[in-house]
């Protein structure tokens, strides 16, 4: 294994059944030898846990030195920190002098590393958090905002409809207006059209008549219903020009139609008029 110090090196020679085989009957060797296999292949995470195996079996400091290394070289940062740790804690028969400082030097690099990827993770922790705040900011302004928008739609919409309703009374009183005219401008012309006929009746009796009071009487009706038919249509003419001026143009106003707009971001109210 490069870069890794194994102790007792008769041992590895020794015969293994393979890392796969479980049960008592496997020697520590059989598992420091898988554990060699396994990190040549580069399989940090099994050799270090066959190397546990064989330090249950075995303890030997080398061996707790070349864990820290397995899970240093899997990145597992926080096991080889504490297994370093555990060399530097070993009885001091068993270690290695310069294993020893190579442990002491990996610690404070761990410890750097842990220091970093701990900053890094609570940095990323305070973004996500921060993020997310805003984000709930961001949706709680477009949730008022809707709300206002619907608030002042709905404000628009009562408003308008009261308008409408207000024009529809104008428009209605305008056309009862110009009804009641035409009515007064039918009955004008009938009173005038009426005493006008009787108007030419009392001439005609006038001009048939043979005494003097005859004459003055028939000519006293005569211009007594001419001047009533005059006025009536005078009257009748004028309550027609009224009426005219008065019925209202164009179709009486319409109510509002309103329909929901639903939008990704919320909601609204289209009226149309």
């Amino acid at each position: 294994m490069r870069h890794i110090a194994w102790p007792l090196a008769g041992l590895l020679l020794l015969s293994s059944t393979g890392f796969a085989a479980k049960g008592p009957e496997k020697s520590a060797a059989a598992w420091r030898k898988d554990g060699e296999r396994l990190y040549d292949a580069r399989k940090y995470l099994e050799a270090a846990e066959a190397l546990q195996r064989a330090q249950e079996l075995e303890p030997h400091p080398k061996l707790v030195y070349n864990i820290a290394r397995a899970y240093e070289q899997a990145n597992e940062l926080d096991l080889a920190l504490k297994w370093y740790e555990a060399y530097t804690q070993s009885d001091e028969r068993g270690t290695d002098p310069t294993l020893l400082k190579r442990s002491v030097l990996a610690i404070d690099r761990l410890r750097g590393l842990i220091r970093q990827r701990d900053e890094q993770r609570a940095a990323q922790e305070a973004e996500r958090r921060r993020l997310g705040e805003e984000t709930q900011k961001a949706q709680a302004r477009a949730e008022s905002e809707a709300q206002a928008k619907l608030r002042a739609e709905e404000e628009t919409r009562v408003q308008r409809r009261a308008v409408v309703e207000s024009e529809r009374r104008n428009y209605e009183r305008a056309r009862m207006s110009a009804f009641v005219a035409g009515g007064g401008a039918l009955l004008g012309l009938g009173v005038g059209t009426a005493f006008g006929v009787m108007a030419n009746t009392s001439r005609a009796r006038f001009n048939d008549a043979q005494t003097v009071s005859d004459k003055q009487e028939f000519e006293r009706q005569t211009r007594q219903n001419a001047v009533i038919a005059d006025i009536g249509m005078g009257v009748g003419v004028a309550a027609a020009v009224t009426a005219f001026l008065l019925y209202p143009k164009g179709a009486p106003p319409a109510e509002p139609q309103a329909r929901l707009l639903v939008a990704p971001h919320g909601a609204g109210v289209e009226v149309r008029f």
